[in-house]
């Protein structure tokens, strides 16, 4: 019955999207990127697709902590050496399967639970990670799987919204990952074209709402003054992110004259706004996605490599000026390495074997329960910052808000799953599409990080939507979006 009033609830608003004028204004820009004139490519061959594979996060890793002067405590280094190796064991658990029990066992399993989840209410801190164990296992039975996960997402859901994140946020992603598997769809695969025109369309209404109040209020650009890049909002900021993945999904979509008129755009936009993370992802990703579509020469790659650090290189000398720091470029990139790991190292010392924290770090990336913490974060690099005595915002490398919030526990955990994320996407970068897309951002992200951590709510949104959506794609490949089909139509 729940299924039939989805099934319903899909077709009407199918219906009244094919019927809109925004439809018609998503034809039209559709057709007007298709019917564009091919631009010649810059050389021949392209890049080697290994080159973009997840070994790379590793390499770019290491070179990284190469970087930096600074001496690692043991339990920094400890912390370092789990991660890089539970990195390599999730690349290889790709082809681990979950195995099935008895569904016999569904009750006594469904009774156990209870019984922990009504002893939460005495001790959360002990008793949930006992009651993880039983839910767990309870959908490994198979019995009721679909009533069960949609139940649960909705129950635990509404304990996650009144602020009890700590209690709930396990048992919310186990129960999505399940609903996930349970409602395979090729959706996305179909709909890569509506959702590229979607992603583009609010980017830039927000991008303009953006920039427009700040201008308004302070009199100048983002870019230009660190006073309007502060007074930016968070909530339009973070959505005019979605700009980027729009260009991305472009050249996964195998479009090469609409992906360089969607990039100069997109460049343009993200470097107005001040962040020189954005303008560095956007050439990361486009530059990935585009090889994996052979629709870029390996001349044109390395090209869009080099501009991504010759921007990121500028955009820092761009805020020294502004804040007349009065050191050059290449030192300030070693200081801010040194600085980095120096920072890491302190969070390693803080969190220890289990964690300081405990998700605190990562739930400051909510505003809405950054603000349940007065005087303590508003957002996660803010708290970093409080940790180590600093003033604003502080970066501790990819591992730093791991290792405060879950400690080296969490670092091997969180890293296996970084991994076992990239690497899944990688097999599935193939299919083109969707799939190119999210590989390339979350592998783009992923090199960002390893100095800026993974901590912003939008770049975590799109990494646990990654993995929901490699358990929700269908077993076999859509031909929709094939690159022997897109590669010799591409425009």
């Amino acid at each position: 019955m729940l299924e039939e009033r989805i099934f319903s609830l899909a077709g009407f608003l199918r219906r009244q999207h094919e019927e809109s004028l925004y439809k018609r204004c998503e034809d039209s820009f559709l057709s007007f990127l298709s019917h564009l004139p091919t631009l010649p490519r810059l050389g021949a061959g392209t890049v080697h697709e290994k080159f973009f594979s997840p070994y790379l996060f590793l390499a770019a890793f290491i070179l990284f902590l190469g970087l930096s002067d600074h001496a690692l405590s043991s339990i920094g280094l400890a912390g370092v050496i789990l991660g890089c190796a539970f990195f390599f064991l999730g690349m290889k658990a790709t082809r681990v399967t979950l195995p099935r029990i008895r569904q016999s066992l569904f009750w006594p399993l469904a009774i156990v639970c209870l019984l922990s989840s009504l002893l939460l209410l005495y001790d959360w801190n002990t008793f949930q990670k006992f009651a993880i164990i039983p839910y767990f296992l309870l959908f490994l039975t198979g019995g009721y799987r679909r009533e069960l996960s949609l139940l649960s997402i909705v129950l635990w859901g509404f304990i996650f919204k009144m602020g009890w994140w700590a209690v709930s946020s396990p048992f919310l992603i186990i129960s999505l990952y399940f609903c996930a598997k349970e409602f395979p769809s090729d959706f996305f695969e179909r709909n890569a074209s509506s959702i590229l025109f979607l992603l583009f369309v609010a980017g830039t209404f927000f991008f303009f709402c953006d920039v427009s109040l700040v201008s308004l209020k302070t009199g100048n650009l983002p870019l230009l003054s660190e006073e309007s890049r502060a007074a930016l909002d968070p909530t339009f900021t973070m959505l005019s992110h979605l700009l980027p993945l729009s260009c991305v999904l472009a050249a996964s979509m195998g479009k090469r004259t609409g992906t360089l008129l969607l990039f100069a755009f997109c460049t343009l936009a993200m470097g107005i706004l001040g962040f020189r993370t954005q303008v560095v992802f956007l050439f990361l990703a486009v530059a990935i996605a585009s090889s994996a579509g052979k629709i870029a020469s390996r001349v044109e790659t390395y090209a869009s490599l080099a501009l991504a650090g010759a921007v990121g290189l500028a955009l820092t000398g761009l805020r020294n000026l502004v804040l007349e720091t009065r050191i050059g470029i290449m030192e300030a990139i070693r200081l801010r390495a040194s600085l980095t790991l120096d920072i890491y190292d302190m969070m390693a010392a803080l969190g220890g074997m289990m964690g300081y924290t405990r998700g605190q770090v990562y739930i400051s990336a909510i505003p809405g329960f950054a603000r349940l913490m007065p005087n303590i974060a508003w957002a996660p690099r803010r708290m970093v910052a409080e940790f180590v005595g600093m003033r604003g915002s502080a970066t501790s490398t990819i591992l730093g808000p791991v290792a405060v919030d879950f400690g080296l526990v969490g670092i091997a955990l969180f890293m296996g799953f970084l991994g076992y994320l990239l690497a899944r996407l990688y097999q599935l970068n193939t299919r083109g599409g969707i799939y190119t897309m999210l590989y390339g951002s979350c592998l783009a992200y992923a090199l960002i990080g390893i100095e800026t951590g993974l901590v912003d709510i939008e770049v975590l949104a799109l990494f646990f939507f990654s993995f929901l959506f490699i358990q929700l794609s269908p077993k076999r490949p859509s031909n929709a979006y094939s690159y022997k089909k897109d590669s010799s139509r591409a425009v």
